[in-house]
Order: C-alpha cells, then structure tokens, then sequence
C-alpha cells in the first residue's frame, strides 16, 4: 500500500510540473519568446507587407536547411542537393540542369576538403544547424494578405535602387502559408544578405528565390566562391567553427546571387 501510495504521489507531481512547463510554453508563446528571444518590433519590421509575425518554434529547422544547402555545395557531386533545398517553384525553373555532372565544381570541392583537413585537422562537416546558431537571425511569419505579399515575395537579398523584381510566379503565396526571413549579417569582409523561406508540404522548409534566377546563375555564383575560397586559403579564420560561418555565408550569397565586392553598408528595406 505505501509502494502504491508513492507512486501515486510521484504520478501526481509529474502531472503538476509538465502543467506547470506547458503553461509557461504557452504564456511564452502568447507574449512572443521562444528559446529566451522576444520577437522585438525591429525583427517583425522585417517581414514584408502582407506577412504577420508569428512563433512557429521553427528557427532550428529553418537554420538546418541553410547548413545543409550549403554543406552540398561543398561536397563532391552536391550540386543537385544544393538545389533540392530550393523551393518547388525553382526546382521545377531549374529543371534537369541540376543533373548533370559539374567536374570543374568537383575539383574545387576537393580542394578545399583537402586544405580544410590539413588545416582544421578534420573532415569538412557544415550539415549542422548548430553552426548557424546566435550567427543568422530568423524572423518567422504567416501570409495574412496574399495579394499584398506577393508583391514583395520573395525579397531582395540586397537592397536596390529601384524595384526591378520581375513579375513573379509567386501564386503559391496564399493566405496560412508560413514563410521566414533570415538575415545573415555583414561579417567576414562579406556584406549581409536576407533570405527568403517558404514552408512547403510536407513539414519542409525551402530557400524561396526570385524567378530570374536560373541554374546557370547558380552554377557560375557557386564556381566562383568555391574558387575565391580555395584561392585564399590562409585567410580562413583560425576557428574552425567561424571558417565554417564565412563559407556559408559566402556560399548562400551564391545561390541568392550577391556579387562578392558589393558594399556592405546598404541598408535593406523590403516592404
């Protein structure tokens, strides 16, 4: 019977701290903080007209595509992986581009593996989104008026100075479709860029791109980086955790299509 009785007791004091910690989840939730970052008024004010903040609790998954887009183009035979982390709509512009075989991008990637071992003493990894972690800032959102947001869906990578988007095929923008924006700053001599995520069925999170974009671009964006980086090779910061920052970041402005020498001072303003 005092067996029994314990144990009911400890039943009852489980019960009352998971109540406890789904209340607090939830306050949280209602007073915009997740993971100790309050969802300030200057993240919210990077969400383009037509897109309403919201909590999604999806920073981590959103950060993992970016680690894993990146982590193909730094891989033997990525090329094709690198473009499946695009959204429905690019891959399909894309088409049967991605699969062909890319050897002068090969011989980069063996190249830089090869330095990066012999200079780190380990084996080129970026498919973690812990690297991107208090590095990129994630602004999490849901479309509240389609016909406004695809006006200013995707966004500019960089600022412009003058809207040249094209008419976008951004249909796919409905009201209830959870986007994100996230913002790589300027660091490692490279100006900040924003990136533009859409959430697609199912439970995936995708890099969105403007239609101009084409495979050819990111083919030749993506050659020219890995050579820039295989070329200096002895400006590669010493910590192994911020040298894998600076490739990503330098490789996500490849795909976004960032010249290297644009200047970094441009303020963004997307709506």
């Amino acid at each position: 019977m005092r067996i029994q009785t314990c144990l009911a007791m400890a039943i009852t004091g489980c019960i009352a701290v998971t109540a406890l910690a789904d209340d607090h989840d939830r306050k949280h939730a209602k007073d915009g903080v997740r993971d100790g970052t309050a969802m300030t008024a200057d993240r919210v004010g990077l969400l383009p007209n037509g897109i309403t903040a919201r909590e999604l609790n999806d920073q981590q998954d959103v950060r993992a595509v970016l680690a894993a887009a990146t982590n193909a183009a730094v891989t033997n035979g990525g090329f094709d992986d690198l473009i499946e982390r695009l959204s429905t709509k690019d891959r399909e512009r894309i088409g049967d581009f991605a699969e062909q075989e890319f050897a002068e991008i090969d011989g980069r990637v063996d190249q830089i593996r090869k330095n990066w071992e012999q200079k780190y003493g380990s084996s080129f990894n970026l498919d973690n989104a812990r690297l991107f972690e208090g590095f990129v800032q994630v602004t999490e959102g849901e479309v509240s008026d389609a016909s406004t947001a695809r006006q200013h869906w995707p966004v500019h990578a960089r600022p412009a100075r003058e809207d040249t988007r094209a008419a976008s095929s951004n249909e796919y923008i409905e009201n209830g479709r959870n986007v994100a924006i996230v913002q790589v700053p300027a660091s490692h001599d490279l100006p900040a860029i924003t990136i533009s995520m859409i959430h697609e069925p199912v439970d995936d999170w995708r890099i969105d791109l403007p239609d101009s974009i084409t495979g050819q671009m990111i083919h030749d964006n993506v050659k020219s980086a890995l050579t820039t980086l295989g070329d200096n090779v002895a400006s590669w910061p010493a910590d192994v955790n911020e040298a894998y920052r600076a490739v990503g970041h330098r490789l996500l402005m490849a795909v976004c299509d960032v010249p290297h020498e644009e200047p970094k001072s441009a303020v963004l303003d997307n709506r």
